[in-house]
């Protein structure tokens, strides 16, 4: 997936110019299934819908992230997919639950028809 994908799908003024060196790299040793390289590039990617930048997708931000991705929400339907990865239970997702989706995607753990398997191949390239 090209950085020019990722730039095009978010508004131009949330890409990160950045990304949380410390909060990456705790997340490489418990998903070392995915390459180090990927999870750079998801990590972007969640940077890019962070729009409150507070480490953080809130319900606004991840439908904001279903719709740029072609496949609007509801609202039910994105309480659901956080619930799927929420496993401190606040409502949101945090960039190591972000990653959970492709791991539970991985495994066959999320239906088909769920958003969360959009987001598992956006992040992995297959989109």
């Amino acid at each position: 997936m090209s950085e020019q994908y990722v730039k095009l799908i978010a508004k131009p003024s949330s890409v990160s110019k950045g990304t949380s060196v410390k909060s990456t790299q705790s997340v490489f040793a418990e998903f070392d299934e995915i390459p180090i390289k990927r999870i750079k590039e998801c990590r972007k990617i969640f940077d890019s819908f962070d729009l409150d930048k507070n480490e953080f997708l809130e319900l606004k931000e991840l439908k904001f992230m279903m719709e740029r991705l072609g496949e609007p929400q509801t609202d039910l339907a994105l309480e659901n997919m956080i619930k799927t990865v929420d496993e401190d239970k606040d409502g949101r997702l945090s960039f190591r639950e972000f990653l959970l989706v492709i791991r539970k995607s991985a495994k066959g753990e999320i239906p088909d028809d769920s958003g969360l398997t959009t987001i598992a191949r956006f992040c992995t390239g297959a989109v």
